[in-house]
Formats: C-alpha cells, sequence, structure tokens
C-alpha cells in the first residue's frame, strides 16, 4: 500500500450511514448498515452497503461484531479556481463526450493543479472559491465555498 493512502482503523460498530469505509483501496460513502444478533453459534454481523465516491460502484461488506474496518481520512481544502478547460474523450463506444476541467489554486499551499468539475457541481466559473477532498491520494472537487 502507497505512502499517500491515508487511513484509520476503526471498530465495525462505529460505522454509521453517511460515513465512509475503505474496501479494495476504494472510498465508499456508506448507504445502508444492517445489523444482525448473535445466533446459538456465532457472533453478530453487520451488513455495510456503500457506493464508491469516485466511480458510483456499489459494494456489500459482511463483518463480525467486534472485528475492524478501514476508514478513509478525508482532507478538504480550499481553492481558488484560475482557468476551465473542456477537453473531449472518445468512449470505448465510439462515443464523444465532453469533460469541463478547473486549474485551481490551493489557499494555503498556493499549489496549482488540474481537478474534473462534476456534473452535479455547477456555478463554478474563473475566480469563485471551491472545496475539495484529497481522498486516498486523489482530490475531488465537491461543491462552491
Amino acid at each position: 500500500m502507497s505512502e499517500d493512502v491515508r487511513k484509520k482503523v476503526v471498530d465495525v460498530a462505529e460505522i454509521k450511514k453517511g460515513g465512509y469505509i475503505m474496501e479494495d483501496n476504494e472510498a465508499f460513502r456508506v448507504t445502508d448498515i444492517a445489523h444482525s444478533k448473535a445466533g446459538k453459534h456465532g457472533h453478530g454481523k453487520y451488513r455495510i452497503d456503500g457506493t464508491s465516491i469516485t466511480t458510483g460502484r456499489k459494494v456489500s461488506v459482511v463483518k463480525g461484531s467486534g472485528h475492524k474496518i478501514d476508514v478513509p481520512i478525508i482532507d478538504k481544502h480550499t481553492a481558488q479556481v484560475l482557468t476551465i478547460e473542456e477537453r473531449t474523450k472518445t468512449t470505448s463506444s465510439k462515443e464523444t463526450i465532453t469533460i469541463r476541467f478547473a486549474n485551481v489554486m490551493d489557499v494555503d499551499s498556493y499549489e496549482t493543479f488540474d481537478m474534473e468539475i462534476p456534473e452535479d457541481v455547477t456555478g463554478v466559473t474563473e475566480g469563485v472559491k471551491v472545496i475539495y477532498w484529497d481522498v486516498l491520494g486523489m482530490r475531488m472537487l465537491r461543491q462552491l465555498a
């Protein structure tokens, strides 16, 4: 596992709906948790359903009570949008799509870098401040500041 992957280990009972877990070195937002009580032979189980915060992939994880699970550490930062650029990309089905990228500058470190602007984030224009997350070494634009 690379050094830029920041995580902590917590007891599975501490996980809450709306929180985050890691599975296969990918961060998932918890969409549902089901707990089954201990039976005659064995421990109670937690079934945690989640959706990837990067790809939208769904996962279902089953862990026994008292077991541990990895939780990603999410660093939230503010940046200012310097420029916006549109890039075209051809998919495997020969379809051409346009993706918007923002060149931003972190307001604390003054580092500049490009980030994809998600379709659900509106109002991103040059000069505005945005909040981005640094999760598992990936930077994601999340909302306007």
